[in-house]
Order: C-alpha cells, then structure tokens, then sequence
C-alpha cells in the first residue's frame, strides 16, 4: 500500500495539471477564461475556436501489434532539428492536411510521415493516399480509429497508392468498402502502389526518438488529448486543464527548446492550418500524462 502511495504521489507532482485553472475553465464563460488564461503568461497561449470546426480522434495504442522496438547508439544530436529545414527538396514535410470529422488520425499521421520517408530515402516525391486506407479492414469503419502499426504494415504487404489515385473522401470512407481503382479513369490502381520495407516501434528514450529523427525523419507518435490541447494557440503546450479527449496520432517531424528552456516536440496535426501554429503544435517533451514518448512508430520504404 505504501508504494502505491508513494508513486501516487509522484505522478500527481510530474503532473502540471492545475486545479485553480481547470476550475476557472469550467465556471468562466470561453472568452473570459481565454483572457485569464492568457494573462498568466505560461510557455503557451489559447484561443477560442468556432464550434463548428469538428475535431476527431481515433487513435489505438494499445499494443505494436508485434513489431521490433529499435534504439539507436548514442550520438551527437542538435539541440534544434526541423524536418522541413533539412529536407526542404520534400514538400510533403510542409503540408498540414485536415481529416474532417472522421476519426481517421492514424491514417494521417502514419501515412503522412510515409509521404515524407519516401522523398528522404528515395528521392520520390509523392502524396501517398490516406483513402487507401479504406482497404486495412471492411469489418469496420475507418472513421471509428485504427492502429498506426496495422497501417504500417498494410503499407509493407499492399502498398499505398498516391491522392491523384484516390483523394481523401470521408463519405467513402464510410461506405466500409475497399475500392482498388483509381478515380482518374487514366491511372491503374496496382501500378500506382508505393510499398514499404520495414516497419518499427522506436523506443521510449527522448535520445532514441530525437536520433530516429534526425537519421531517418518524420514519425508518427500518438498522444492523450485533454479538452486544452483543443484550445490550442500557440507556444509550448503544457496541460493544465480539461478532461481527456481521447487518444490522438500525430506527425511528428522536429525537436527544440524555447527560449524559457522548456524543451518541446514539433508535431504537424491533421485538424487544418486554422489550430495551433498554421496547424503545427509544440508540444512538452516528457509529460507522462500525454505520453508521446511511449508512442512512436516508423517505417522505411523498399528501395526503387
């Protein structure tokens, strides 16, 4: 019973969750608590979304569904690394999509990182298709969430074809049918298919994650969402407050720290350009109750 108290105890103190504010956040009307908020002057800012935006979550990561987890040796690392810096040639790393209101996230973040390994390792720049994704499992809907390993291992076993194959359309999507033709009349669906090589959970070290990046590039990582992080302007995102959301994937494409010395991941979501930094978040490294870091998977793709 002690030690049960006794790690009690020290999750509640890593945690920065604040009481104080969360009670403000449930008393005060959006805008008020968006001013008082605001005016404590934390690593980050809120603000206040129209309602009519959806936002979606769908993410599992309950298991790796049995792939390898990999470390990588210590080595020499930047204290900043931006993906779209170092690979500028690859204009996928710049996109920031939006995936509606359908729970479909871990196709985004899986596949969208795929997009970008492909011009990194390859030098082929091309949009691989989250609509494919329509043809991981028919038993369900992809708008009920999936598991970013399963995607990573379709991608191994069937390939991915490109958006000009098949432009994302959640209405499809919902129709749990796996459609193996192109849109374009003038494109053929098996020969538009870009395949994987390998795929990996890499593990929860800061090092290793910060290393998987900056050798091989942009990973998908999932995360605990709690009602601030929807409030999200801009900054460092710590949580203060709120109830937890969800589980959400993300891309996540960098690293730094900011000038108060918080260090922080830089993730590009999939909600559009309108949330957050034109879509890209910063968010706190090491903060246990959102867990990145226990949540990181990647692939390579098969060599031309």
């Amino acid at each position: 019973m002690r030690s049960l108290v006794f790690v009690l105890f020290i999750a509640l103190a890593a945690s920065e969750f604040d009481p104080e504010i969360h009670r403000k956040f449930k008393t005060l009307p959006k805008h008020e608590f968006v001013s008082y908020f605001n005016s404590l002057n934390h690593s980050w800012t809120i603000a206040e979304y129209s309602d009519d935006i959806p936002l979606s979550y769908g993410a599992n990561f309950d298991a790796n569904h049995g792939l390898p987890t990999i470390t990588h040796d210590v080595m020499d690392l930047p204290q900043q690394f931006d993906a779209r810096q170092q690979w500028s040639q690859c204009e996928t790393i710049q996109q920031i999509k939006d995936q509606g209101s359908c729970g479909s996230c871990y196709l985004f973040g899986t596949i969208n990182s795929l997009s970008d390994r492909t011009c990194i390792h390859n030098d082929v720049h091309v949009n691989l298709s989250e609509q494919d994704g329509e043809c991981l499992d028919t038993s369900k809907c992809v708008c009920e969430g999936g598991h970013p390993p399963d995607v990573l291992q379709f991608w191994i076993q069937n390939g991915l074809v490109t958006e000009d194959c098949k432009p994302y359309d959640i209405q499809s999507l919902y129709e749990q049918q796996c459609h193996k033709k192109c849109v374009n009349p003038s494109m053929d669906y098996f020969n538009d298919k870009h395949f994987g090589d390998s795929a990996y959970q890499v593990d929860s070290d800061v090092d290793t994650i910060r290393a998987e990046l900056v050798k091989n590039g942009p990973v998908v990582v999932g995360m605990t969402v709690y009602e601030d992080f929807q409030d999200y302007r801009g900054g460092v995102y710590v949580h203060k407050y709120g109830k937890e959301k969800g589980h959400h994937a993300l891309r996540l494409i960098g690293f730094g720290t900011d000038d108060s010395g918080v260090d922080y991941w830089l993730l590009a979501n999939s909600w559009g350009t309108v949330r957050g930094e034109g879509g890209f978040y910063r968010i706190k490294r090491n903060q246990p109750e959102v867990g990145i870091e226990s949540r990181v998977f990647a692939g390579l793709p098969r060599k031309n």
